[in-house]
């Protein structure tokens, strides 16, 4: 059965169930309910996984990584994204992240985000010049969907960084960076004050 979220009382928790997609959608949610697509879930050794995903996806297809989908994939739905402009896109995806990381303490967030642990480092090393590089570049007021994409979208790595080093979605990493320095700048905000605020500037 649902229940409700303590932290959101109006949010309810969904009910989890499995289904074969045909390596279809990994994640659906519905009202009241999450359903997993077992067979997205069988390990990355699993053989018919180099045919059916990028390269770069297949770590993460295990039962391990299971509980962080399901609850992006649930949060998505009940936070949907901004992706008005990239600024917004990233402060959207960043607020996810951040509950993930308090929903899922057990977690590195390397995990969460879906990195390597030397992906999650390059990221922090090179934190100031990613951002940096958005803002001389005119892109964190972009409203062009291939830069907003560029940035939030899974890929191997973000375009117009390091091929080797970078991953992608480095517009998600540097929202949940300024989402989490605002938190700890405003330690009296709930997760609800921080899921309330729709300006991201």
């Amino acid at each position: 059965q649902t229940c409700a979220l303590p932290i959101f009382p109006d949010k309810q928790v969904p009910y989890v169930s499995f289904h074969v997609s045909g390596f279809n959608q990994s994640i659906v949610t519905l009202p009241e309910r999450a359903s997993v697509s077992a067979d997205f879930y069988l390990g990355k050794d699993y053989p018919l996984y180099s045919t059916v995903a990028y390269q770069y996806e297949i770590p993460y297809l295990t039962r391990e990584h299971l509980p962080i989908d399901v609850m992006l994939g649930w949060l998505s739905t009940e936070f949907p994204s901004d992706d008005s402009r990239l600024l917004e896109s990233m402060i959207s995806h960043g607020k996810i992240i951040y509950l993930l990381e308090v929903f899922l303490p057990d977690y590195k967030m390397n995990e969460i985000l879906s990195y390597t642990e030397e992906q999650f480092a390059w990221c922090e090393e090179h934190e100031r010049k990613i951002w940096h590089s958005i803002v001389e570049n005119k892109e964190l007021y972009s409203t062009d969907w291939r830069t907003i994409m560029k940035y939030t979208q899974p890929a191997p790595f973000t375009n117009g960084y390091s091929q080797e080093h970078s991953p992608g979605r480095l517009g998600v990493y540097m929202g949940w960076k300024i989402v989490s320095s605002f938190m700890k700048a405003h330690k009296d905000s709930s997760l609800q004050d921080l899921m309330s605020i729709t300006d991201a500037q």
